[in-house]
């Protein structure tokens, strides 16, 4: 696809594009991966406490266990950046545009997901 839109496309414009490719493949194929990182936990996260993991350790090592994400984003952003005729140097830029917005969209994911997996109190029952 890059090799038939590059030639038309210019300036910010393919920049733009050529990063937006990187992260929404990366996104779409990997997103759901990183979401699902504490859904798996459920009761199981017991288990951690018991072990004498602290939470930091358990949120640097989802977010270790995610690093596909960006990783992807900058590959897949310096292959069609190279597709569409732009200088190494460029495509390198603009990869590193792409990872550096994918370890956000990383970070956003997995504090996202830490936050709604956290133990809610159970509700107190009702006087009647």
């Amino acid at each position: 696809m890059p090799l038939f839109i590059g030639p038309y496309l210019t300036g910010p414009r393919a920049a733009t594009l050529c990063i937006a490719m990187g992260l929404l493949f990366a996104v779409f194929n990997y997103g759901e991966q990183v979401s699902a990182l504490f859904a798996a936990d459920g009761e199981r996260l017991a288990l951690a406490v018991l072990a004498g993991v602290r939470p930091h350790q358990l949120l640097l090592g989802k977010w270790l266990a995610g690093m596909i994400l960006p990783l992807v984003a900058g590959l897949t952003t310096l292959i069609w950046a190279w597709s569409a005729g732009f200088t190494p140097a460029r495509a390198a830029s603009l990869a590193g545009v792409a990872l550096a917005l994918a370890f956000g969209c990383l970070t956003w994911m997995i504090g996202a997901a830490a936050f709604d997996a956290a133990q809610s109190q159970p509700a107190a029952p009702a006087d009647s």
